[in-house]
């Protein structure tokens, strides 16, 4: 009962995420998207908070609700198609 009652509801605002594969959130799109993508994948990261909420969101750029080494790819596909 008294942790039911310390229960409270709190308003927030969302948050929409852009649809790029800029995934580390600087202003250019270029290896190190692919690079946080595949850290990601491989957990090098412990600690969701050294990387961010918004980064790991962005990581799944194929929309998978998963991260693997085919959004990797996505996003090195993504360099290649805007360097050409």
């Amino acid at each position: 009962e008294a942790a039911t009652a310390m229960i409270t509801i709190v308003q927030a605002q969302a948050t929409t995420l852009e649809d790029t594969f800029n995934v580390n959130g600087s202003s250019a799109l270029d290896i190190n998207d692919a690079q946080l993508v595949y850290d990601l994948y491989n957990n090098v990261y412990q600690d969701i908070d050294i990387v961010g909420m918004q980064k790991f969101l962005r990581a799944d750029v194929n929309g998978s609700r998963n991260i693997n080494v085919s959004d990797a790819a996505a996003v090195v596909n993504a360099i290649l198609a805007e360097n050409q």
